[in-house]
């Protein structure tokens, strides 16, 4: 009820998933149900749980890719990746991600 959605992961070592929403990101601790919100986006669209224990965020309204402390959701960088970042995939050794 306050908001939209669009991609959510599973972080199976933090025992938390990840949504991402409109201005922030949704997370649900697996083990007792808490929900919390973390860091600031502009629309966010994919969020994806890197294994340093950062979050990717991709933010459509203003073009970037947020990177979030996991654990405060203090953002640590922002690089700008063109219009409207939606999906974020790892490649298969998880060292490069692709935004679409």
């Amino acid at each position: 009820p306050d908001g939209s959605w669009d991609y959510a992961r599973v972080d199976p070592s933090a025992h938390r998933l990840y949504v991402a929403r409109g201005d922030a990101v949704t997370a649900v601790d697996l083990a007792s149900d808490a929900v919390t919100s973390v860091g600031h986006v502009q629309r966010g669209h994919a969020v994806m749980p890197l294994a340093d224990g950062r979050l990717l965020v991709t933010s459509g309204t203003d073009g970037t890719v947020r990177f979030l402390n996991a654990a405060n959701g203090n953002q640590i960088a922002s690089v700008a990746v063109g219009k409207k970042p939606d999906a974020a995939i790892l490649d298969e050794k998880g060292d490069r991600a692709f935004i679409m």
